[in-house]
């Protein structure tokens, strides 16, 4: 692929949430949260990051953490920060992945041809932007409290961590009339390497990932 970004990310902790209720974490890093970390640091509206390769390079070490909090996000904040008689917490148990590094390979995909807006620019923007250690936002590790450290990488290794699996995992989110659907692929990884380049995958429309 053309203009591939090449980078290291690492962190004390990382939680590729699953969904509720058990708020299990996906082992590898999903394609959504490598995209993730590369739109924090350059992005625009009429451009993706397509992640093409992700290399799981520790060993895997779980943490369990059960902590309280709200029943509803969003009801919480039209709510006062305390109502007399009135429990709307509840425990919630994570689990978090400890000491993660990951080494990962992404395109720019522009959506409209344009002789202005080029995936060399995205390209070359990124690079300058990373090599600063400039973001919109602090680039995280699937939730916001695991931060992460982002290294710029001349090459990639072609294998990982002893482990090797096939799963159902998330690759993002597609537009439709009737409302946001969650897009699904079914991951192969081999010796902590998966292959997620969208032109490989099927049924995974890469115009309207968002």
């Amino acid at each position: 692929s053309k203009w591939p970004v090449k980078i290291q990310v690492k962190g004390e902790f990382a939680e590729f949430a699953l969904g509720k209720p058990n708020k299990a974490t996906s082992i590898v890093m999903p394609p959504s949260a490598a995209a993730a970390i590369t739109k924090a640091i350059c992005w625009k509206p009429i451009m993706r990051w397509l992640p093409i390769v992700i290399v799981a390079k520790k060993p895997v070490v779980l943490l369990q953490v059960t902590r309280n909090e709200p029943k509803d996000f969003g009801l919480q904040r039209r709510k006062p920060a305390f109502d007399a008689g009135q429990n709307n917490n509840q425990q919630v148990t994570h689990v978090f992945l400890r000491d993660v590094e990951y080494q990962v390979v992404l395109i720019p995909f522009i959506f409209e041809d344009s002789r202005v807006e080029t995936p060399v620019k995205f390209y070359e923007m990124f690079m300058k932007r990373a090599a600063k250690g400039q973001y919109h936002h602090p680039p995280v590790l699937g939730t916001a409290p695991c931060f992460a450290e982002v290294t710029l990488l001349d090459s990639i290794s072609e294998t990982g961590i002893d482990l090797s699996y096939t799963s159902k995992m998330f690759y993002g989110w597609k537009k439709e009339k009737t409302g946001m659907k969650a897009i699904w692929f079914d991951a192969a990884i081999k010796h902590g390497a998966m292959d997620c380049n969208p032109l490989l995958l099927s049924k995974v429309d890469q115009i309207k990932i968002l």
